[in-house]
């Protein structure tokens, strides 16, 4: 296993600030081989990371997790492009038991209000697929909003774990100039309008400027919770 130093993350980030995304990648893909996993949600322009990690490592795991609560469009969509891309999905699926206690939470929260979800379960999922891995490779960007404004490029959390941000300097335009450049299929419900597709209950059309504005519209809630359960090391 690589052990980085704090200050040498310290480093990595500064260097990385005027760094490309696959330039990144690279990094990531080379220093954890066999250790690292890429997180997708297949959502609107999900498909620009995964493309990008593919021409570095083919093989890389895409993460995905199903609350059971996808829209069937996300389903479908997942499946056309790991079959046109031959991707290396594991999909981590809820259980039963977890998708009866969502549909509860759902119900409480149409009649006496709250924010619950499926917090739980996509928590435990998304426990599940980092088993074993060091590194974790998502797609957040600091323009999706104030939850998400001052992430680093690399992050280091608790239990040898490390995960890295790619896409940290990119806007939603520079996304969809590369799907455009790459002729990479967009989500279909991107076509129609949503700029962050979740969970179906949880996610309408935008209703405002931000991107994930039509996330848990109407709710004092802007995170699922599965890029927050863990403890920065810096912070624990």
């Amino acid at each position: 296993m690589t052990q980085l130093s704090r200050a040498d993350i310290e480093k990595l980030n500064a260097s990385f600030e005027k760094a490309e995304p696959q330039e990144i990648l690279r990094w990531a893909l080379e220093t954890f081989k066999g250790r690292v996993g890429l997180s997708s949600s297949f959502g609107g322009q999900s498909l620009a990371l995964i493309h990008m990690a593919v021409q570095i490592q083919p093989d890389v795991p895409i993460l995905f997790l199903n609350t059971g609560f996808l829209f069937m469009e996300t389903l479908q969509y997942a499946a056309e492009m790991t079959k046109r891309f031959n991707l290396n999905v594991r999909e981590f699926k809820a259980t039963r038991a977890q998708i009866d206690e969502t549909r509860r939470n759902l119900e409480k929260r149409a009649k006496e209000g709250g924010t619950k979800c499926c917090d739980d379960a996509k928590i435990d999922l998304m426990r599940q697929s980092l088993h074993g891995l060091n590194c974790w490779i998502a797609g957040l960007r600091r323009g999706q909003g104030s939850t998400r404004k001052d992430i680093k490029i690399i992050e280091e959390y608790g239990a040898g774990l490390l995960k890295v941000h790619p896409l940290a300097n990119w806007s939603g335009k520079d996304l969809y100039a590369y799907m455009k450049k790459h002729d990479l299929p967009f989500h279909p419900l991107w076509e129609k309008g949503f700029t962050s597709i979740g969970c179906e209950p949880c996610t309408s059309l935008p209703t405002g400027t931000g991107e994930r504005s039509g996330r848990w519209a109407g709710l004092d809630k802007s995170e699922c919770g599965i890029h927050t359960f863990l403890d920065k090391k810096d912070k624990a």
